[in-house]
């Protein structure tokens, strides 16, 4: 008994079918009348680049995301924000490799908690920023100890 080798193509319509976004390893052994694995083995054969796996992530901003977690933001908040299932934030989390949050009442921040304390780091980094450039067109009043400011 032979081996089934499925429907024969050139190699341009295999990498056509290969490059494809939108058809799966499956759906391209479902035309081809082979298993999904056996489409893998034909485009590591020919040299192919690997495809993609899963989805695009569905939270694209992962800076914003890093410092919700870092705050302790809670986590269904993280998903209202962007839009997004609970589940979603932590897989999301877990593929950043981000540290558990640590569970319990009161040890995490809703997200109105998280915007006051983004704002009042803002308004600390324009208060040093003011400072410092009174500091240095010299209106200061006394030395730096007493922290008197020109009027």
């Amino acid at each position: 008994m032979s081996a089934h080798r499925g429907k024969a193509l050139t190699i341009a319509e295999f990498r056509r079918l290969w490059g494809d976004p939108n058809l799966t390893q499956g759906q391209i052994g479902a035309m081809l009348g082979i298993k999904q694995h056996a489409v893998s083995l034909r485009g590591k054969l020919r040299g192919f680049p690997p495809r993609p796996m899963g989805p695009e992530p569905a939270i694209t901003d992962d800076a914003t995301f890093r410092s919700m977690w870092a705050a302790r933001v809670k986590s269904q908040h993280i998903a209202d924000h962007f839009g997004v299932a609970l589940r979603t934030v932590t897989k999301h989390a877990a593929r950043l490799k981000l540290p558990e949050k640590p569970r319990g009442r009161g040890l995490s921040i809703t997200l109105s908690e998280y915007h006051e304390l983004q704002l009042l780091e803002r308004l600390k980094a324009s208060a040093a920023e003011t400072r410092a450039q009174w500091a240095l067109a010299e209106m200061v009043d006394g030395t730096a100890k007493t922290g008197r400011w020109a009027a």
